[in-house]
């Protein structure tokens, strides 16, 4: 139990995630308990961020993570009014209206190349995509993201390691 509470503050607290090597070596435990260690948390994560809808002003970017621009397509009917930023020549960066989403494009770019460098993109992504949005989500109060987890994952059905490779595919 020691060992699961320790690997949801390395989740949680990890600006870019947190990878099943170093939850390996962290932990002393072995690469495939590590693994699950850092899916069934994803999972539960998943979960929580499913149910949520955006609402205020949503920033989107054309970022492409394996083909995704099905996501513009699926939000066309939701959205009542948008507005059309178009950058070029200049850099979003130098705009402030682009500020969040920069920043969060940042972080899951750093986490991709940095940390989950080498997951299955079709197979995982939704999960990894949830747990930078979970963390995104409650950036301001980092020290209630270890007992919102913890309870996220009590709150979970349990599912074998089966399932967990099974993942959802994302398209």
């Amino acid at each position: 139990l020691t060992t699961w509470f320790l690997a949801i503050y390395l989740i949680t607290q990890a600006k870019n995630g947190v990878s099943a090597l170093e939850l390996m070596r962290s932990l002393g435990i072995s690469w495939r308990a590590a693994w699950r260690l850092k899916h069934k948390p994803l999972r539960a994560m998943l979960e929580q961020e499913a149910d949520r809808v955006l609402r205020g002003r949503v920033e989107v970017d054309t970022l492409m993570v394996s083909g995704g621009l099905a996501g513009f397509l699926a939000a066309g009917a939701q959205v009542t009014y948008h507005q059309r930023v178009v950058v070029h020549p200049r850099k979003s960066s130098e705009l402030d209206c682009f500020h969040w989403i920069n920043t969060l494009l940042g972080n899951l770019k750093n986490s991709i190349r940095g940390t989950c460098h080498g997951f299955k993109v079709r197979k995982y992504a939704a999960r990894y995509l949830a747990e930078a949005q979970y963390r995104f989500n409650r950036r301001f109060d980092l020290p209630s993201l270890v007992p919102r987890l913890l309870f996220a994952c009590v709150h979970t059905p349990p599912c074998t390691e089966k399932q967990l490779k099974a993942a959802e595919l994302w398209t």
